[in-house]
């Protein structure tokens, strides 16, 4: 096997069509059309998420906030794993015969790594690097037979390639599960869930909430489940997301008014919290559609104080893509 292959550029005339993008808490990447992230937990400051493709977890990646001056060297962080590995194999009494074949030294978004290639019970990289805007430091293993080599390496080198860990620009792309949307870098996402029946994301910053949410299999769920995607709205994603920021939270809507997102017939929904001095309450808009193409109901809702929209609103309902 030639290892430098893994390095070369991907020709110009590569199918993008066979990849899609990818990002989630700061790392963007492009990976297969058919592989999508099976596990993830932490927060943006330690973390890990695992992507899979039909039949097997394929990439994993794992960082961990490390500030400047103590920053490690990248063949550091893959030698601290597998030693931290190794022992708990041996703790667990796994007999794993482990070995490091190569080790080189390549540059990824613009920062020095490390690539070990490991054979084991199958083959795999490890890459890491430290990324000083974000002080952060990464590892990422990809795993593969070593009869899957010459289908991989395209693969592997497409990643490589298209990771980036820092954005210089304010709002930071979250891109997964066949929708796109760009948060400000300020907001956390202090809450999320993904399953076949509904998932969704809620971003937060002060009093300011952005929730995005879907369910697939919109024509049964409006067939069988809900009278519309008004009913859907009430009963489903109401009690998900924005009943869990405050029990007591109630609202009074005004007359729901009409748009267009992605194409796609819109309904708008608009209330505040009761009271009378306008600072207090909280305010709340949602954009609620059905998009044909990825058969789902969408839902995006902005909840914040004080009666001025945010600046950053329209910014981001413009970055949202349902499909």
């Amino acid at each position: 096997m030639k290892l430098n292959e893994i390095y070369k550029v991907i020709n110009k005339g590569k199918d993008l069509k066979k990849y899609k993008e990818f990002a989630w808490r700061k790392i963007y990447f492009q990976i297969p059309a058919d592989w999508n992230m099976a596990l993830e937990s932490g927060s943006s400051k330690n973390g890990y998420f695992r992507v899979d493709d039909r039949y097997r977890p394929r990439l994993e990646i794992k960082w961990e906030n490390i500030p400047f001056e103590k920053a490690p060297q990248s063949r550091k962080i893959i030698e601290n794993f597998l030693e931290d590995f190794k022992k708990k194999i041996k703790k667990r009494k796994i007999k794993i015969d482990l070995k490091v074949v190569s080790i080189r030294e390549l540059n990824v978004s613009g920062h020095e790594a490390s690539l070990f290639y490991l054979k084991g019970v199958e083959d795999s990289l490890l890459i890491s690097w430290y990324c000083e805007k974000e002080e952060r430091g990464y590892i990422m293993q990809i795993s593969f037979k070593s009869s899957e080599y010459n289908e991989m390496k395209k693969i592997i080198n497409n990643i490589l390639s298209s990771i980036r860990c820092h954005f210089n620009e304010e709002y930071i792309p979250w891109i997964l599960y066949g929708f796109k949307i760009k948060i400000p870098r300020e907001y956390e996402l202090i809450s999320r869930k993904f399953t076949s029946g509904f998932s969704y994301l809620d971003f937060q910053k002060k009093n300011f909430h952005i929730i995005f949410g879907y369910s697939s299999m919109a024509n049964i769920l409006l067939e069988e489940y809900y009278k519309d995607i008004s009913d859907w709205y009430r009963n489903l994603f109401w009690k998900e997301t924005i009943k869990k920021i405050g029990s007591k939270f109630k609202v009074k809507y005004e007359k729901p008014e009409k748009t267009i997102i992605n194409q796609h017939e819109a309904i708008i929904f608009n209330g505040a919290s009761p009271g009378f001095l306008k600072k207090f309450k909280l305010y709340l808009r949602s954009f609620l559609w059905k998009c044909d193409i990825e058969n789902r109901i969408y839902c995006f809702t902005t909840i914040h104080k004080g009666i001025e929209t945010p600046k950053e609103f329209s910014s981001i309902l413009i970055s949202l893509k349902c499909h």
